[in-house]
């Protein structure tokens, strides 16, 4: 017996909000806490030179990339990132774009104390139900519970999350 396959029908432009950490996680293709390395140099997916900050992984929040995860000048800049900041990313693969991004750009991206072991939700939206501060705990707890709520149905194509206007980010 084979597997079904749904193909879904994104609206255009897309836009999820990425208001709750359920609509983060179901765009993710990892959840990471690492460091914000200095930056380097690397191609995107037209072949341009770009400057990119590769993450220094500490912990992985269901599996470790195999793959080197790495944040764009304009992530860094948006979200006022530092090099050496400790933070928790929502790090996805746009299929559609052929390239990868923080999901749901500034939305995507957390910092994290360890001196007191908090995670700081970085955006300024109102409208946002992921808690300002929380324990590590408390966050792993609420990203491992959106994960088991994830379909096993498997889906054929994945959202344009590196979109304009999925990340707020400009193109």
């Amino acid at each position: 017996m084979t597997p079904s396959t749904a193909v879904v029908q994104y609206p255009n432009p897309y836009d999820p909000g990425y208001t709750t950490i359920d609509q983060l996680v179901r765009d993710s293709t990892f959840i990471v806490l690492g460091s914000l390395r200095p930056a380097g140099a690397a191609k995107d997916q037209n072949g341009n030179i770009v400057t990119v900050y590769p993450i220094a992984i500490q912990r992985d929040f269901g599996s470790n990339p195999p793959i080197s995860l790495n944040v764009s000048q304009a992530e860094v800049n948006a979200a006022h990132l530092t090099t050496g900041g400790d933070y928790i990313f929502f790090w996805g693969a746009d299929t559609s774009e052929k390239t990868a991004c923080i999901v749901g750009g500034v939305r995507g991206v957390m910092a994290y104390d360890s001196s007191t072991d908090t995670v700081t939700r970085i955006d300024q939206s109102t409208a946002s139900q992921v808690p300002r501060s929380q324990s590590l705990q408390q966050f792993a707890a609420s990203v491992q519970a959106a994960q088991s709520q994830l379909s096993s149905e498997p889906i054929a194509n994945q959202p344009p999350i590196c979109a304009p206007s999925a990340t707020a980010l400009p193109s």
